[in-house]
């Protein structure tokens, strides 16, 4: 977060309650990082990918096959589906 803090206005992010006060510099650097993700995906397979911050056990992806991607979610979601990979950004 020091690092991050270096460029965009990242204040007390994870620890302020409120995900919309860091949501401006996350939609920055979200798609980003997908883009990176998707790409590992092209040399490592992968069920399901979360970009956030310490988003483990966040969503699974047995639960994603079942019921689908929920319409509002937080992590934003990478989701392969054959060659191709979906990023779903986070809506919180």
């Amino acid at each position: 977060m020091g690092a991050l803090g270096t460029v965009y206005p990242v204040g007390g992010y994870p620890s302020e309650p409120d995900l919309a006060a860091s949501r401006h510099w996350r939609e920055a650097l979200d798609p980003w990082l997908a883009t990176i993700g998707i790409r590992v995906y092209d040399r490592v397979a992968y069920r399901l990918g979360l970009i956030g911050f310490e988003v483990s056990g966040e969503m699974y992806a047995a639960d994603i096959l079942d019921a689908g991607v929920p319409a509002g979610h937080y992590p934003g979601l990478l989701w392969p589906t054959g060659e191709t990979v979906t990023y779903y950004p986070s809506t919180e």
